[in-house]
């Protein structure tokens, strides 16, 4: 596998990471650690998972990681909608981090499918 700190997606995620972490820092002081906190500690899910599972030999391992990472940012998704019904973002931030987590989740689904089909194929090699 691949070192994650050279994908681009990774590199994506820790854009999004950083906004998301200040972006978080200005909710109202009882969210800070309710809502806000969920945010960033899923966001740090999405991630570490592609470290945690880069680093196995087997590859249901990294497919399971993979997946896990591209939950956290449906979980994402969901305090998006939540943020924006409660007006901590307007509906301009909610579209652009929203087309970004989709688009990223898009990115990591191609990885997945691709590294499962590979896995699935003895003739393929996976490393």
């Amino acid at each position: 596998m691949r070192n994650p700190k050279e994908l681009e997606v990774t590199k994506r995620i820790r854009k999004l990471s950083k906004e998301i972490y200040t972006l978080s820092m200005t909710f109202p002081k009882h969210e800070l650690y309710e809502l806000g906190s969920q945010l960033r500690r899923a966001m740090d899910s999405s991630y570490l998972n592609l470290f945690e599972g880069n680093t196995s030999i087997y590859p249901k391992t990294y497919i399971k990681h993979l997946d896990s990472s591209i939950n956290s940012l449906s979980e994402i998704s969901g305090i998006f909608d939540l943020i924006l019904d409660r007006g901590y973002i307007t509906s301009s931030q909610y579209g652009e981090l929203e087309k970004e987590c989709k688009e990223i989740q898009y990115v990591l689904r191609a990885i997945l499918n691709k590294t499962n089909y590979r896995a699935s194929n003895k003739d393929v090699k996976v490393f």
